[in-house]
């Protein structure tokens, strides 16, 4: 009987334990059983516990050792035997055992007669009454605390009544049947992690709940590949486990299951990743299953049609039962909510639905499952909201007007569905419609009245000419994906007055001028945050963007790879445009005056592009990747309008960073902007540092090494913002992304725009502009690095600062200080001004040496603060200073 000792109110502080557990047991009852079971069991939950291996020494006193152990133990668990009292070694540690729980804080549960043991004490020491009122107060004590008695003459298997093995690592354990023909009483058998080796081949009637493989292992896959099957299990012929309420031996060797008749109390029954089991046997006699996974069970060939009237049955899985052909052919699952088909590629027919008995099933999936033909009965599912069918081998969608409670009808990749009934045009409750790649799709619903689409997909239905005609406002649909369908007419979009995005690309579009706007709908009603892709459209006509009052809507347009040589003027009356993709457009040659708002312009590979256009204020990142007619002279005004331009900042793109990336650029060119104070030509090799690795939908990564440009510029700013301009030349043959990162005092940058890769053809100029917070804005030096991956050339780097104040650019030219070292050099006073440009361009030298007949620009000791609301007058008397620290040079 074992007792757990728990602690005494009496205690009056909290010692410090050097075991969580004693054991005190008689060694010759349990030593060898019972007690090293526990103490083993213990030790693999992480318990730390003091065990006596030693045999009882002869005599009666503790050692100091063992006095000590039970002291500095939290609690003490007492295994009472059957000759526990007949131990004086055991009665004295019992007796020590109280006294701590009184001082330290312990307790006792146990419960016994041991009145004949202290008969004999009693005799031997009738001179030492006392010692034997302790020993009969100490049991006495412990007796009274609740504990689990072995009757006479039982092993202790009768008696157990659960087994459950949960080890902190995957083991195999030797499993021996044998050793459940005396567990008569066993009523749950639970494995979490082990593997049993050698076979199964009894086990007891009494058992109610069996779980072999882990409910986690409820829903497989249909490609999942099973773990390797450590034990066989062969359920006998006389197994009839009456009050069995749970089954689960999922991942088993499992071949056919037996006894398996009259047991009215199972509810549970998981059988997924049984590879060896074929076919599932009549389970009438089993009515309140409500619960059964298949899943994953290659080799089952056969489901007994008794399956298909389970009353009480919730959820069906049959996921990635590759082999099975023969499935219930008629369905009545009153209560049954989930029937999981999908990846049962040879499963051809789907049964019947009988009427008014499958009301409560809400999912059903038969994605990439062979079934061709959904029946007529179909419509008997009221209450079906998701249909998956998803790679499947339909031919067409019946009527599924008796099914109006759909809310996802998933009939992507059907490859070989040729048409979709007209009733799918008005489910009501619809809310997403996927046919993407159907590319034998020719009939589509004729009309469309989907009052709660929220997402319709025709994307690669290539036999689709015309899209349905409208019915009404479909005010719900955000989402409109017709790329790559043979659909040669734009839908009435004026239509979809909460239309967000509507993906064209690839169409066979002639132009956009037959876009049949309803007269009824008002412009004004269309969403006010627009996405429209008309990528390789094959438009060409100047006129092909209409100026409707619609297109105001519109914040994101993709006109790539199509064949026009001039955007037309009404471009600019997408007041509200933020982002425009041009690349690929190879005729394209000029771009009329863009939209205010821009914040990206994406012109990669327009090869015939000779002309660059005024830049909008709020351009964040322009993309001249490839653009080989741009003369060297329209490069040189890019790069003069930099600075000329005022760039804004109206916190639309507010980081939670160091650093806001205002303005990110590619241009073709061969050298840094010749206005940049720092340039250095010769890279540093680097240990490995982190890199990102571009994933889907992230940047986390490691990187292998690399090369780097690191700069250190002397800076003490008291007055305005910091711009650090960053420039480098990206040699031909590898993608601009592979410039990684720019670390500014120690932190990286955050680059939100120009992060995809594309492939350059020539050398070209990358140009970032970084505005720095106030809190990096510290110290007189300002370092600057540019990491580059392994193997990629960089030709050289440019840092250059400038301070803006009250919307005015600020030239700050800086020297390096004699203390910082070597280091990239300036540009300096020496260079010669040879051509007209740098003339009319003198002001963004980073020569030291101040032009003083510039009526706006003077030269300022950075360690006296910055007053820039000065009046005029006072410029005028600001007289050059004499210091050799480094100057600001304001314009």
């Amino acid at each position: 009987m074992a007792n757990q000792l728990v602690p005494s109110s009496s205690s009056s502080s909290t010692p410090s334990w050097t075991y969580d557990v004693f054991l005190s047991f008689r060694g010759e009852d349990t030593r060898t059983n019972f007690t090293d079971h526990l103490y083993h069991a213990l030790n693999r939950h992480g318990i730390n516990t003091f065990i006596d291996h030693r045999e009882l020494p002869t005599g009666e006193e503790i050692s100091p050792t063992l006095l000590k152990a039970i002291e500095n133990s939290r609690i003490s668990i007492i295994v009472f035997s059957e000759n526990y009292a007949s131990s004086r070694w055991c009665l004295n540690e019992l007796v020590h055992i109280l006294e701590c729980r009184k001082s330290k804080g312990q307790m006792i549960r146990p419960k016994n007669s041991y009145d004949a043991a202290f008969v004999d004490h009693s005799l031997k020491y009738k001179n030492d009454v006392e010692k034997v009122q302790r020993w009969r107060t100490a049991l006495t004590e412990a007796a009274n605390l609740k504990g689990v008695t072995l009757n006479e003459g039982e092993y202790g298997t009768k008696k157990i009544r659960g087994i459950v093995v949960n080890l902190l690592e995957q083991d195999e354990i030797p499993l021996i049947p044998e050793s459940f023909l005396k567990m008569v009483n066993l009523e749950f058998f639970i494995n979490r992690n082990a593997h049993f080796s050698g076979r199964v081949d009894y086990l007891p009637n009494s058992l109610r709940l069996i779980e072999f493989g882990g409910r986690s292992n409820m829903y497989v896959p249909f490609n999942f590949h099973p773990r390797d099957h450590k034990y066989v299990l062969n359920l006998p012929s006389n197994f009839q486990p009456r009050d069995l309420v749970s089954f689960d031996v999922s991942y088993s060797g499992i071949r056919q299951l037996k006894g398996f008749k009259d047991l009215t109390k199972l509810t549970w029954m998981n059988l997924s990743g049984c590879e060896f089991l074929e076919k599932i046997p009549d389970l009438s006699g089993s009515p309140n299953i409500k619960s059964l996974y298949l899943s994953g069970c290659k080799n089952l060939v056969e489901v007994d049609d008794s399956v298909g009237f389970l009353d009480k049955l919730e959820v069906l899985f049959l996921s990635g039962c590759s082999k099975l052909k023969r499935f219930a052919t008629r369905l009545g699952l009153r209560s049954l909510k989930g029937l999981y088909l999908d990846g049962c590629t040879r499963l051809e027919r789907f049964p019947e639905i009988e009427k008014d008995k499958m009301k409560s099933l809400t999912h059903l999936n038969i994605g990439k499952s062979g079934i061709r033909e959904l029946p007529s009965s179909i419509a008997y599912l009221v209450g079906l909201t998701y249909l998956k069918a998803h790679g499947c081998e339909l031919q067409n969608v019946p009527d599924l007007s008796g099914c109006p409670n759909i809310v996802e009808l998933d009939l992507r990749d059907c490859t070989s569905l040729v048409e979709v009934d007209d009733s799918v045009g008005f489910l009501d409750k619809l809310q997403t419609l996927k046919l993407s790649g159907c590319s034998k799709l020719t009939r589509f619903a004729t009309r469309l009245g989907l009052r709660s689409l929220l997402s319709l997909s025709l994307r690669g239905c290539r036999r689709l000419e015309s899209f349905p005609k409208i019915e009404g406002k479909m005010e719900s649909l955000y989402h409109l994906d017709i790329e790559k369908s043979g659909i040669r007419e734009l839908p009435s979009i004026a239509y979809f007055t909460s239309l967000l995005t509507l993906k064209a690309s690839g169409c066979e579009l002639q132009n956009i001028q037959p876009l049949p706007f309803g007269k009824k709908v008002k412009f004004d009603e269309v969403s006010s945050w627009l996405s429209l892709d008309l990528e390789g459209c094959n438009l060409s006509e100047s006129d092909f963007l209409v100026p409707l009052d619609c297109w105001s809507a519109l914040t994101v347009l993709n006109l790539s790879r199509n064949n026009f040589v001039s955007l037309p003027d009404c471009i600019s009356k997408l007041v509200n445009l933020m982002t425009l993709t041009l690349s690929n457009c190879k005729r394209l040659r000029e771009i009329p005056i863009l939209p205010p708002k821009i914040w990206t312009l994406d012109l990669d590979g327009c090869t015939s592009l000779d002309k660059i256009p005024k830049l909008p204020p709020r351009l964040e990142a322009l993309s001249l990747c490839n653009c080989s007619g741009l003369s060297g002279d329209e490069v040189a005004k890019l790069e003069n309008n930099l600075l000329n331009a005022e760039i804004e900042w109206d916190g639309w793109h507010e980081y939670d960073t160091e650093f806001r990336l205002q303005l990110n650029m590619v241009y073709p060119g061969n050298e840094v902007p010749k206005w940049f104070s720092y340039t250095f030509n010769h890279p540093t090799t680097i240990q490995p540092i982190p890199e990102y690795e571009w994933h889907e939908d992230n940047r986390e990564g490691e990187f292998v090494g690399g090369s780097e440009f690191r700069f250190e510029i002397p800076l003490k700013l008291q007055v305005g913002e910091t711009l650090i301009a960053l420039s480098s030349v990206l040699e031909p043959g590898y993608s601009y992304g592979d410039v990684k990162f720019f670390v500014i005092h120690g932190k990286e940058t955050f680059e939100p725009y120009l992060w995809h890769r594309t492939d350059i053809k020539a050398t070209h100029v990358r140009f970032a502009l970084v505005n720095l917070k106030e809190q990096v804005q510290q110290g007189d030096i300002c370092q600057v690095v540019f990491r580059i991956r392994k193997g990629c050339p960089v030709k050289s780097c440019g840092v250059h600062c400038l301070l803006r104040n009250q919307g005015e650019l600020l030239q700050l030219s800086l020297r390096p200080t004699s203390n910082l070292g070597e280091r990239p050099r300036p540009r300096g006073s020496s260079d010669i001004v040879d051509d007209e440009y740098d003339q009319q361009q003198q002001w963004l030298s980073s020569s030291s040496e101040p032009a003083i007949d510039h009526p706006k620009r003077r030269l300022i000791d950075p360690s006296v603060p910055i007053d820039i609301e000065e009046d005029e007058e006072d410029e005028e008397q600001e007289q050059p200073s004499d210091s050799n620290d480094p100057q600001f040079l304001i314009y």
